[in-house]
């Protein structure tokens, strides 16, 4: 029974916060979990360290298309990631997703 895993960062707890709930209401997310990240990398040439917030949020696989261009068009980076990948779930957590996505 595969689930859908989403890996994105977000500038702050209170944005992720706010596009998690919308996701979660508009039930493209059965949940998500907020870590957070010393983060480093090349931003228009200059090295950048940031603190940010890494979601990652649960869903099932016929929501990945959906879920990606939500995430799009609510995301304030110019150039978010947006990463997934699938994973086999145990049979009663597949259910709850199932069950908190309407399907």
């Amino acid at each position: 029974m595969n689930i859908t895993i989403f890996y994105t960062p977000f500038p702050s707890k209170e944005v992720a916060a706010e596009i998690i709930k919308t996701l979660l209401a508009e039930k493209l997310i059965a949940c998500s979990n907020v870590v957070t990240s010393d983060s480093t990398y090349m931003w228009l040439g200059q090295l950048t360290t940031e603190n940010e917030y890494i979601a990652f949020m649960k869903t099932l696989p016929e929501k990945t298309e959906s879920l990606t261009q939500r995430i799009v068009s609510l995301h304030p980076y110019e150039v978010p990631a947006i990463l997934h990948w699938q994973v086999e779930a145990n049979e009663s957590y597949y259910n709850w997703i199932k069950t908190e996505l309407g399907l």
